[in-house]
């Protein structure tokens, strides 16, 4: 019986370590993402450009490039985004901004901290100069 304890020991341990880790990874920095105030840039006063911005929290870290002509938004490209991320969520966030011309957009439903990464790196690219 003590051996069968052991194995039992030897293989459950691992799993729940391994899922604590995981938790840990899911979670880390969503707090603090949810809680980000998202600021307008008046997109108007921006210089002709490329601009490089970035927000790291945990799974939330997304790297973007941002293309402004004619003091306008003309595209923004995802250059780096967390391993596992919502797929389609940076496309309706980009579409949304370029189509307002304004970082004061809706929120994708059930993606809000995933929008609010996307949205602070933007700024952070916008605003940095």
């Amino acid at each position: 019986m003590r051996k069968k304890n052991k194995v039992l020991l030897f293989i459950f341990v691992p799993i729940f370590i391994i899922i604590v880790l995981f938790a840990i990874f899911l979670f880390y920095g969503k707090e603090e993402t949810l809680k980000l105030v998202i600021t307008d840039v008046d997109i108007s006063k921006i210089p002709y450009g490329n601009y490089i911005g970035s927000y790291n929290r945990g799974r939330f870290s997304y790297k973007v490039e941002v293309i402004v002509k004619n003091n306008k938004i003309a595209s923004i490209t995802i250059l780096n985004k967390p391993s596992i991320s919502l797929e389609d969520v940076p496309k309706k966030i980009i579409d949304r901004i370029i189509e307002k011309q304004s970082l004061n957009v809706e929120l994708v439903t059930g993606a809000t901290v995933t929008s609010k990464a996307i949205l602070k790196a933007i700024e952070n690219a916008i605003s940095s100069k």
